[in-house]
């Protein structure tokens, strides 16, 4: 049995005997491991479907501050800015063509990002298979979902998620449109994400870093290294985590709201 949600695999018989759930036919609609994975699932779709969404107060304080003294009055940006949750399959009418612009923004600022397949190949779909929450090789990213940030419905930056249950999320990429580098539009973002992981009661986030990167993360973002030992209890439990060639894999404790 697999759990629609952190997509851990389950044995029937240990399901019996740790779980207390006598499972005796495949269920004929969603299966989740528990209580919380269920919750998780149900909250994401629900923000899903609310389309835009106002953001969070803490992070209209941050924006603020940076445009503090520039031209740009903040309050006109700050009003005219919106947040979005993405899934393919939604129903929403312009889901497909918001996710074409996610995999745009992400293939400038990663164009020679690509998969080693199993047979050693390099696949270049990465991107697309990611978004679109498809199947390459032997990874699955059907759990996929798109966070974007918005300027009168024009996306700013984006980045793409996975929440494995109440212990961790991955965020395998981030990227800011390139017209709109330097402006704060990721920090607003990530902030937007974890006040959701918070709501979620989510408990640590991590993403891969280049090294030339690792730095940057920490500082602007309060990020700090992910010791081994606990990277290999993430891999091992959530063994649907992203790997990605040369990189370090940072992580950050998300508050309780």
């Amino acid at each position: 049995m697999i759990c629609e949600q952190c997509e851990r695999e389950f044995h029937v018989g240990c399901l019996r005997k740790k779980m207390n759930n006598d499972l005796r036919a495949l269920p004929e609609h969603k299966w989740f491991c528990g209580a919380q994975c269920k919750k998780i699932h149900s909250t994401l779709q629900t923000f899903v479907a609310k389309g835009d969404l106002e953001l969070p107060e803490t992070v209209g304080k941050i924006l603020k501050k940076k445009f503090k003294g520039k031209a740009s009055k903040p309050s006109q940006t700050y009003s005219n800015m919106k947040w979005r949750i993405l899934k393919p399959n939604s129903n929403s009418e312009d889901n497909g063509a918001l996710l074409t612009r996610v995999k745009t923004i992400l293939e400038e600022q990663f164009p020679e990002l690509a998969l080693r397949k199993v047979d050693g190949s390099l696949d270049e779909r990465l991107i697309h298979t990611m978004v679109f929450g498809e199947k390459i090789d032997r990874h699955d990213f059907f759990g996929m979902h798109s966070a974007v940030l918005m300027i009168k419905s024009e996306i700013v930056c984006v980045g793409i998620f996975r929440v494995f249950g109440e212990e961790v999320a991955e965020l395998p990429l981030v990227a800011t449109e390139k017209d709109n580098e330097k402006k704060g539009y990721c920090k607003a973002l990530l902030l937007c994400m974890e006040d959701l992981l918070s709501t979620l009661q989510v408990k640590t986030l991590i993403l891969p870093s280049a090294s030339s990167m690792k730095a940057m993360w920490k500082r602007k973002f309060w990020f700090k290294n992910l010791k081994k030992k606990q990277l290999e209890k993430y891999t091992d439990n959530y063994q649907k985590i992203m790997p990605f060639e040369d990189t370090i894999v940072l992580h950050k404790l998300i508050h309780k709201s």
